[in-house]
């Protein structure tokens, strides 16, 4: 068995997953909010536990992460996303693992965060919750 010399002492995955998260902090700093995020922001702001298109938590986590961190900006916003987005990117991980060996499980996190669908993992859309929930059943 060969060992592979492993960077600061990290597993592969979880430096992939850093590099990921970094990513996409850069993407949410750069880019505007888009007219999804107002109105996800927006409707957000009214806690409620049913919305007329979209589960309760994709609305709730941008408007906790204002009333909590004090987000003001649409980094902050997308604070609770970014997180969420780490946890999807790291479900695909064990999902493909288990499909295809570590080769398939490593690559699928690489290919996920720059995929064109990666923007789900960044922006606020109430969507990425109820991804991470079916990624999870998997």
């Amino acid at each position: 068995m060969v060992l592979v010399p492993r960077p600061f002492g990290i597993s592969l995955i979880s430096l992939i997953l850093l590099l990921s998260l970094i990513w996409r902090v850069i993407i949410s700093y750069v880019l505007p909010l888009g007219t999804d995020e107002a109105y996800a922001l927006a409707v957000g702001r009214s806690f409620s536990l049913s919305f007329f298109d979209h589960p309760p938590l994709g609305f709730w986590a941008p408007a906790l992460a204002e009333d909590i961190l004090g987000a003001i900006s649409p980094l902050g916003y997308r604070t609770p996303n970014l997180f969420l987005g780490t946890l999807s990117v790291w479900l695909l991980y064990l999902c493909w693992r288990q499909l295809g060996g570590e080769a398939a499980g490593l690559w699928t996190p690489i290919l996920a965060t720059f995929s064109t669908n990666a923007s789900e993992t960044v922006h606020v859309l109430p969507n990425l919750a109820e991804g991470v929930f079916i990624k999870s059943l998997v």
